[in-house]
């Protein structure tokens, strides 16, 4: 069964009353239903333990960054985004990632999340971060 998944599109315009867009579409997104199929198939969960747990500073292009995870409940159940590149422009995609990276790690209840548009570099660092800090959840 496919599920209707909204597809956000970051446009971002550089110059004088430049800002950043987010488009959205109704079109299915293939890659976001494989994606639900896989993680409902799968049946692996991975136990996390409970607390908060600091990943480690990761350096991208535009900034360092650095998450912690709050597990209860044996899931992960926030993020909270101790780092992030915060300058000009990447401070506005930083703004619009970061509520993106946080629901799609949560919803995937791991470290493995599509790219942001406009955020490549950053959303590799988040990933990196986070998955040290999953790691110490599931270790501890």
């Amino acid at each position: 069964m496919r599920t209707k998944l909204p597809l956000y599109i970051a446009i971002s315009a550089v110059g004088v009353g430049g800002g950043l867009w987010l488009l959205r579409s109704s079109k299915p997104s293939a890659t976001a239903s494989t994606s639900s199929a896989v993680a409902k198939n799968t049946g692996a969960s991975i136990a996390y333990h409970d607390g908060t747990y600091t990943g480690s500073i990761i350096s991208s292009d535009y900034g360092d960054v650095q998450v912690s995870a709050i597990i209860n409940g044996s899931k992960l159940t926030d993020i909270q985004f101790l780092v992030m590149p915060s300058d000009g422009h990447s401070g506005e995609v930083t703004q619009f990632a970061e509520s993106q990276l946080r629901s799609e790690a949560i919803q995937a209840q791991s470290a493995q999340v599509d790219a942001v548009s406009g955020a490549t570099s950053t959303t590799d660092a988040f990933e990196q971060s986070l998955q040290v800090a999953l790691t110490k959840a599931s270790a501890s």
